[in-house]
């Protein structure tokens, strides 16, 4: 067995040099960059001594979920027993206040999967009525339900959308800890993003959320709460001709795994059971197979990826 130790290192000016002679002159490895947005942009050509930290960020292990589609509680109720079926372990609806929690919840044991309701209409009406329910259904036992408004800011969090540019994301992150700083916040945010075709960029934007929560918790240890990362597809992300859609959603659901959501949803399932399910496998494949699940901050350093994060953070501060 050979010993890290026992190869031979280079530096980056060295490393550029051979590259420079493999190219004869036809480019300059110089003028390689990985470039993500004005600010967040890297050579290839990085070594140990080009990334300022390469500790791992604390991470949750991501939970698998499918965004059920559906016009009617029922409808939706059905949905998303299918999808309990495959293994799903959590369900994200869209509804409005005057559902029926009854109709939506049937035969659905909220003690064994994660539900986030995103609400169109009051948030209070459906909260309440939550409450209710939870008491007469569930006294004494822990469930988890996470209640946000569909509005693009909802209070106590914010959506980061797919037309958004990183540049545009990272200002809005900024913006609301900003605002939570002015107001005194004590509840760390919930964010939503719609997960980004630059696969490098997408992990990179996700530790560095995390990372920049850590320190804001370290000015403000009024907040006890993590922040919440919810990773979603966007239709407009896997839609193409050259390329079958699934192995585009593959590389999407693997950036929010190696990026540590707290949730990573699929293909919504609205028609489609089949793009939904194998949404699922995958990421059953990517937690059961890969161990993925089992690792925190799988790409701790790797250098682009740490070094775009740390460029992302600088965003952020």
């Amino acid at each position: 067995m050979v010993l890290w130790d026992e190869f031979e290192k280079v530096s980056t000016s060295e490393w550029l040099k051979k590259a420079n002679i493999d190219l004869k002159g036809k480019k300059q490895a110089e003028d390689f960059i990985y470039k993500v947005c004005e600010g967040v942009d890297c050579s290839p050509f990085l070594t140990e001594g080009d990334v300022l930290s390469a500790k791992p960020i604390y991470g949750p292990s991501t939970k698998s979920g499918v965004h059920i589609l559906a016009d009617h509680p029922l409808a939706a109720n059905s949905k998303a027993i299918s999808m309990l079926s495959y293994g799903v372990e959590a369900l994200s609806f869209d509804v409005n206040d005057t559902w029926d929690l009854d109709l939506l919840f049937g035969n659905i044991y909220l003690e064994m999967v994660s539900v986030i309701l995103q609400v169109e209409g009051s948030i209070d009406v459906v909260r309440h009525k939550v409450d209710v329910y939870i008491k007469k259904k569930y006294s004494g036992k822990t469930t988890n339900i996470i209640i946000i408004s569909a509005k693009e800011s909802h209070g106590t969090g914010i959506y980061l959308k797919y037309e958004n540019t990183v540049s545009e994301r990272l200002n809005l992150i900024k913006g609301h800890l900003d605002e939570m700083a002015l107001n005194s916040s004590t509840t760390a945010p919930i964010i939503i993003l719609d997960l980004k075709k630059d696969f490098l960029a997408q992990i990179a934007e996700l530790r560095a959320i995390r990372k920049r929560m850590e320190q804001y918790k370290t000015v403000h240890p009024e907040i006890k709460s993590e922040v919440l990362l919810i990773s979603r597809i966007h239709q407009d992300a896997y839609i193409s001709d050259q390329i079958h859609p699934l192995i585009i959603c593959n590389y999407l659901i693997m950036s929010s795994y190696l990026g540590m959501s707290d949730f990573s949803f699929g293909v919504p399932f609205a028609d489609d059971v089949e793009a939904a399910r194998l949404c699922l496998n995958i990421q059953h494949i990517f937690k059961e197979e890969s161990n993925l699940g089992y690792v925190s901050d799988p790409v701790a350093g790797s250098y682009i990826i740490e070094k775009l994060t740390e460029q992302m953070l600088l965003h952020l501060e």
